[in-house]
């Protein structure tokens, strides 16, 4: 398999250059990534389950690629699956949802949601700066708060339509969560005058979820 070189992640990205301050910049980069997990959601039926800053890469120009399918789950038909796993952790802390860190092995949910949620943390850092629910010590502290309802600060210095979608979709009951194709299209509406657009990022999707 050869693939494009991609000389760093998006977390390395903003350790390196600091959090997003441009809404342009921020859109170019996170509709790509909407685009393609519309794809694999709309049209393959397949959620990640493990996204991350660490997992996504970024090329010389910065376009984004998704890696690390380790965990990605094809759903089969409809949109629920049931978990496999030892009861909830199986995931990175601060990027899973709390119906998959209150699940027990056996049960049934519905692994889409859990990308959504994840998606929003990767908003989160990527405004911040910071991990999701860094100022706890550890991944069991971490996980209870979230299982609990608690959610990192959003900071006014993120625009205020990017924290309503940021809340939306970290929502603590994932039915009320939009699909990532109903974010894709709540963020078009955020381009700022005319340096950017929906034009300027790779389309690789144009359907519903």
């Amino acid at each position: 398999i050869i693939q494009d070189y991609c000389p760093l992640n998006l977390f390395q990205y903003v350790e390196e250059n600091g959090k997003f301050t441009e809404i342009n910049l921020f859109l170019d980069i996170i509709l790509t990534i909407l685009d393609t997990l519309s794809f694999l959601h709309g049209k393959k039926n397949i959620a990640h389950r493990d996204l991350k800053p660490e997992n996504i890469l970024l090329d010389k120009d910065h376009h984004p690629k998704i890696c690390d399918l380790g965990m990605a789950k094809f759903v089969g038909k409809g949109n629920q699956t049931v978990y496999r796993g030892n009861g909830g952790g199986m995931g990175t802390p601060g990027y899973m949802p709390p119906e998959v860190i209150l699940i027990k092995k056996g049960e049934r949910y519905e692994p889409k949601h859990w990308d959504v949620f994840s998606t929003a943390m990767i908003i989160y850092f990527m405004w911040t700066g910071k991990k999701p629910m860094a100022d706890f010590e550890n991944f069991f502290m971490i996980n209870d708060e979230i299982s609990k309802g608690g959610r990192p600060f959003l900071p006014s210095s993120i625009p205020t339509i990017i924290r309503d979608i940021i809340r939306r979709m970290w929502d603590q009951n994932y039915k009320k969560r939009p699909t990532l194709y109903e974010v894709t299209t709540m963020l078009n509406e955020c381009y700022e005058n005319d340096e950017g657009g929906p034009e300027n990022h790779i389309k690789l999707s144009n359907m519903a979820e």
